[in-house]
């Protein structure tokens, strides 16, 4: 959900407001996706102001609900940083609602020019976007978000990254019922299969075409102007992020993200900002599970001549289309 879509009332967002309670006092719809509809709230407990998130009223996303909280309430315990805080979850009206502090700020998406931002703009925000993302992987956490992309990370007054909308989200090895963006998220989340590290590299090279050309994966124009952009190796290695197979997709974010600053650096193109990572660095360690070992191919890597690997993905491959989660 882009929240960047707010508005001053309730226009454009389907159904009725939930039925109100003696706590939160709900003021500005932020935004709706297939699963619910957000709303700015006040916490008549103390003041604060706080983001609500109800689902719509089906046992299906009283379950999905359950879920996003759970791994919402794992990551809190964890102490993540850069990640959407839970504060708690109730049933309220006959339908599940998530209390989660509100992230106040602009999302990525919302801050790429048309054509894209400079190359090393661009290679910052994506290393500030894996800094966020791979933390999530590491075994002691286990979180995979299912759906990453810059409309789902906001950049704060302080220019720090938080990413919000774990509608998609399951635990590494786990499937996630098929939700995710059509066109946009990892094949294997919109047809309802396991998820792992790399479904998280799909979505971040991912942001790394919507960064560089201002367009997202899924559309003609954005490997014409990839191609511009950066040089051969550069783009092979953005195209290995985006394979349909998630067995060749890099196993981790630190995997990604070292192969993509060593093709810059051969390309001629390297930048400080994507200094090569460590396994120990902040890309994390990610462990590809052993489904990879023996799995046969369930699909292949993008046609270099083709732009539109996501599309591929949820049309052409047979991959029906997933549920876009809120």
């Amino acid at each position: 959900m882009n929240l960047d879509s707010a508005t001053s009332g309730t226009a454009g967002i389907a159904g009725t407001r939930p039925t109100p309670d003696d706590r939160y006092q709900l003021t500005t719809p932020l935004g709706q996706g297939g699963q619910a509809t957000v709303w700015r709230a006040i916490d008549a407990r103390g003041g604060a102001t706080v983001a609500i998130k109800q689902f719509l009223r089906s046992e299906a996303l009283d379950g999905r609900g359950r879920v996003e909280a759970d791994i919402l309430g794992r990551l809190r315990a964890a102490g993540m940083p850069g990640v959407v805080t839970v504060l708690g979850t109730d049933l309220i009206d006959g339908c599940r609602r998530l209390v989660l502090e509100l992230i106040e700020g602009r999302s990525l998406a919302a801050l790429i020019p048309a054509g894209g931002m400079p190359l090393p703009t661009a290679l910052l925000r994506l290393w500030a976007a894996a800094a966020v993302i791979a933390p999530l992987h590491d075994p002691s956490i286990g979180v995979i978000h299912g759906d990453v992309r810059a409309d789902h990370l906001i950049v704060g007054a302080d220019d720090r990254l938080t990413l919000l909308d774990f509608g998609a989200a399951a635990l590494s090895g786990t499937a996630n019922g098929g939700w995710g963006t059509p066109g946009l998220a990892a094949p294997e989340a919109l047809t309802g299969g396991v998820l792992t590290a790399a479904t998280d590299v799909f979505g971040l090279a991912g942001i790394a075409v919507h960064l560089l050309t201002g367009a997202t994966h899924d559309q003609p124009e954005a490997f014409a102007e990839l191609t511009r952009r950066i040089g051969p190796r550069a783009l092979a290695a953005v195209r290995r992020g985006l394979a349909l197979d998630p067995c060749r997709r890099p196993a981790s974010v630190a995997e990604f993200i070292t192969a993509l600053a060593a093709a810059l650096h051969a390309d001629g193109r390297a930048d400080q900002s994507l200094a090569a990572t460590s396994d120990d660095g902040p890309a994390g360690r990610a462990s590809r599970p052993g489904l990879c070992r023996s799995a046969r191919p369930a699909g292949r890597v993008g046609d270099p001549s083709d732009g539109r690997v996501g599309e591929r993905a949820a049309g052409r491959s047979g991959v029906r289309p997933g549920r876009r989660a809120a």
